[in-house]
């Protein structure tokens, strides 16, 4: 395939894409509606974990651009297949079956064990709201959720009201909030609920405290309990296999739908396919999105086979059958299993967790290390015994890790209009295509960022 443009030359289009003068970026600043960073973003390492800017610096990326690119920026294969479906078909409406359509709706179902599909365009945010969609058609007459606290769902108005309230950071808290009833996320580090595992077995109280929320604080039928297996935004929180477990045999008993929010641990981040294989189960709904297509927005949500399916009028999108999405989807998985990065989550995911703790003897500002694969959380705090949030050093942490070349991120914002604020833990989710030679690089500039925010 030689791809030629036909109505402007190379020359202009390069121009269009590669070049930017400094009095054109601070007019597009000034244009946006919203916030921008201070450096613009160029070009990415083919296949790799590092991103360049416009004036040459260098990053080896621990975020992989909000957790998309498990197989590395600017995939070669990827490249090509959305250029080749590009110029073969570039667009169909909703109800019309493509060629790379239908081999995803076959392929998903089967790798992820779970036999029915739809698809979107949008992302996370517009799967969780599909998935909200199928248990309030299954039950009639449910429109009640029960999410988590510090739960991120999406910045759509439903999501955000299914997600925590952050009046610190968003300036509304989303519309029909009356539908959603937020119980504790399983936070061992910070029990909620005044529990330590290590001291006791305390391993069905946070079930049974949703089961006793239901009873006692609900009004309606409850459609769902909605959460990530693994909170992302909110801190990297695994919950536990039985905690899971128990919610599956709650909504059997209430015959509500399980619906897990995988958008940040699918396709290989946290070593398995999803966080569902590491705990032997299925949700009854899974909501797909972020590394789903090597970088081409794309959502997704999978069911039991037992759902009934939508018309045409409840769910569809102007842009959902795009098939240059699922042509790279169908790629995207293929690189996965080829390059086995589900084993190589595994095995740089424990490589980053022993360099940490090394540290932790030496810096008692890591208060707690967590989650597996490439999905790493280590939380900063004041000192171990208090586990007082160092919400200061972690911000502080970020800045300095953009001086040494290293871009890292946090969790949510504040969560609390008292001003309680648990925005202390770094987040390491790199591409799963990172060196480990990058691991080491990486885990020097962390040392060197501990040192500078515990002077």
């Amino acid at each position: 395939m030689k791809l030629k443009p036909v109505t402007l030359t190379e020359g202009e289009i390069e121009q269009m894409i590669s070049h930017i003068t400094d009095g054109e970026i601070k007019e597009a600043e000034e244009h946006s509606l919203t916030p921008l960073k201070d450096k613009v973003m160029f070009e990415g390492e083919p296949g790799g974990a590092v991103i360049k800017d416009l004036k040459g610096n260098k990053y080896i990326d621990c975020t992989s651009q909000a957790w998309t690119l498990n197989i590395g920026f600017c995939d070669p294969d990827i490249a090509y297949v959305a250029a080749l479906q590009m110029s073969r078909l570039s667009h169909v409406r909703y109800g019309f079956p493509t060629v790379p359509r239908l081999k995803l709706l076959n392929e998903l179902t089967k790798l992820f064990k779970m036999p029915r599909a739809s698809f979107n365009n949008m992302g996370g945010g517009a799967a969780v709201e599909t998935a909200m969609k199928v248990a309030m058609l299954r039950k009639k007459g449910a429109d009640t959720f029960i999410t988590t606290w510090r739960a991120y769902h999406g910045a759509s108005l439903g999501t955000m009201a299914a997600s925590a309230y952050m009046p610190t950071a968003t300036r509304f808290p989303g519309f029909g909030r009356e539908h959603f009833v937020k119980v504790p996320y399983p936070y061992c580090y910070r029990c909620y609920l005044g529990h330590d595992r290590e001291k006791e077995d305390c391993t069905g109280v946070c079930a049974e405290f949703v089961k006793e929320t239901i009873k006692h604080g609900v009004t309606g039928p409850v459609a769902g309990i909605l959460l990530e297996p693994i909170s992302g935004p909110g801190g990297h929180i695994e919950a536990h296999t039985q905690y899971l477990k128990a919610l599956k045999e709650i909504c059997e008993e209430i015959d509500a739908l399980l619906i897990f929010d995988e958008a940040q641990t699918a396709f290989g981040r946290v070593g398995e396919w999803c966080a569902s294989d590491l705990h032997n189960m299925r949700p009854d709904v899974m909501c797909l999105t972020k590394a789903i297509a090597g970088g081409v927005p794309m959502g997704a949500i999978l069911t039991r086979g037992d759902i009934v399916g939508f018309t045409e009028s409840e769910e569809h999108s102007t842009f959902g059958s795009n098939p240059v999405m699922f042509a790279a989807s169908l790629v995207n998985i293929e690189i996965i299993k080829r390059k086995k990065l589900l084993q190589r989550s595994k095995i740089l995911g424990e490589k980053f967790k022993k360099g940490i703790l090394e540290l932790q003897e030496k810096y008692p500002i890591i208060g707690d290390v967590r989650c597996p694969g490439l999905y790493k959380g280590v939380e900063l705090v004041e000192d171990p015994k208090s586990k007082t949030p160092a919400v200061e050093a972690a911000n502080n942490f970020i800045e300095e890790g953009w001086k040494r070349g290293v871009i890292f991120d946090y969790n949510m914002p504040s969560l609390s209009p008292w001003g309680y604020d648990l925005r202390n833990v770094i987040k390491f989710k790199p591409p799963l295509t990172i060196t480990e030679e990058q691991v080491d690089k990486v885990l020097e500039v962390f040392e060197e960022c501990l040192r500078e925010v515990t002077k």
